[in-house]
């Protein structure tokens, strides 16, 4: 007999050009986590995943930063996401990646070594300092299922 496939309640979000992506059950527990390489596949996560919660990184443009020519992906997958939100009544709670040392500490991952690695990582010690400062998680909570 074999187990049902659990079914993902949070979608924790590393928006950008490259947007990182992991899964959480509704006790908290990881499920999977994944890159999306443009904004159609988070456009086909979105409609395929339906979660009923989801955690984003919010982003700023830092005061000193040169922009010329850039198409701000991060931006339109962000927009991207808040309407999702939007017309499907579905809680979006943003952080800022300031969390991320707490976050990488309490999910007890190691850092990627490059940053083209790190997005879906990013996205998980997301959705864990959430979970985990909402009292959702425990800590060290599903570390061996992804």
């Amino acid at each position: 007999m074999s187990k049902e496939p659990e079914v993902p309640f949070y979608l924790a979000l590393d928006p950008g050009g490259s947007t990182g992506w992991a899964t959480f059950t509704e006790a908290g527990n990881g499920i999977t986590m994944g890159t999306c390489k443009n904004r159609d596949q988070v456009y086909t996560l979105l409609k395929n995943i339906k979660p009923s919660c989801i955690i984003m990184e919010d982003w700023v443009t830092q005061q000193n930063a040169a922009l010329g020519g850039d198409r701000l992906e991060v931006l339109r997958v962000i927009g991207a996401v808040e309407f999702y939100c939007h017309i499907r009544q579905i809680p979006l709670h943003e952080q800022p990646n300031t969390i991320k040392p707490v976050g990488y500490m309490w999910a007890g991952v190691a850092k990627a070594r490059s940053k083209a690695d790190s997005h879906e990582r990013d996205a998980y010690v997301h959705g864990v300092y959430y979970l985990q400062k909402a009292g959702i998680r425990t800590p060290q909570q599903g570390l061996n299922r992804l």
